[in-house]
């Protein structure tokens, strides 16, 4: 028992590290600026991509920081993520949590496809 004690402490101190216990509005900051930065790519893609979630982010802040905040925050914010294994670390947290948005997304598209064909069917049987 101690040993999963110690084993879960010192997984509590990692993920604190990496921002995995930072609130909710800090971790939707982070991937605001995460998209920021991206939005600076040359590639093309990437560009799109952040603008894309750029959007996603700054809409997710709305409710969470207030607009006269926000400024001050991002640039409080952006001071802790200057060390590149913490961007990274944030970049692939964000990442992947557009990638399942975007997974649920369509599969709700799926489902509501799937909703349609059946109110076809059933008015067709009338």
């Amino acid at each position: 028992m101690k040993h999963l004690t110690g084993i879960a402490l010192a997984a509590a101190f990692i993920f604190a590290g990496t921002g995995a216990m930072a609130d909710e509005a800090t971790n939707n900051l982070r991937c605001y600026i995460v998209s920021l930065q991206m939005i600076d790519s040359t590639n093309t893609t990437m560009q799109f991509a952040a603008i894309m979630a750029h959007g996603y982010w700054l809409g997710r802040l709305d409710n969470l920081i207030p607009l006269d905040k926000l400024e001050d925050r991002v640039v409080a914010e952006y001071a802790e993520m200057i060390n590149p294994e913490f961007f990274k670390s944030e970049s692939i947290r964000c990442g992947q949590e557009m990638m399942a948005r975007g997974k649920a997304e369509a599969e709700m598209g799926k489902n509501i496809s799937a909703r349609g064909e059946k109110m076809m069917r059933d008015e067709n049987t009338r």
